[in-house]
C-alpha cells in the first residue's frame, strides 16, 4: 500500500483567472507539479530580487518558479508536502505567510 501523503494544491485568483483566459495554462501547471515535487526548482533566477526575496523566506519548502509564454508562477508546497500554493511572481509579497495565503484561497 502507498502512503504517500495527498497534497492539496491551491491557486491565488490571479493565477485562476489567467487561466480562465489561457485554458492551457492549466495543463502547464499540471504538466510541471511532478518536477516541483522532484525538486526541479524551473527557472528560478536567484538574481532578480523579488525572486531571491522569494527564495530566502522560503527555504523550508519546497519552491519552484515557472514560467508560461512571459507569465512567471511560483510554486510553494509545505515541507510535510500536505499543501502546494500556486501563485503569480506578480503576486508574491514578502509578508504574506502561507497560512494566511491559503486561508484566503479557500474563502476566496
Amino acid at each position: 500500500m502507498d502512503k504517500r501523503k495527498a497534497t492539496v494544491v491551491f491557486v491565488t485568483k490571479g493565477v485562476f483567472e489567467k487561466m480562465k483566459d489561457e485554458p492551457a495554462l492549466k495543463y502547464f501547471i499540471q504538466d510541471s507539479l511532478p518536477g516541483h515535487y522532484g525538486g526541479n526548482r524551473g527557472v528560478l533566477d536567484i538574481n532578480d530580487s523579488r525572486e531571491k526575496e522569494f527564495f530566502q523566506a522560503n527555504q523550508d519548502r519546497l519552491l519552484s518558479v515557472i514560467k508560461y509564454r512571459q507569465i512567471r508562477i511560483f510554486m510553494i508546497t509545505e515541507s510535510d508536502l500536505s499543501s502546494t500554493v500556486i501563485l503569480l511572481s506578480t503576486e508574491y509579497v514578502k509578508s504574506i505567510s502561507l497560512t494566511v495565503l491559503m486561508t484566503t484561497v479557500r474563502q476566496g
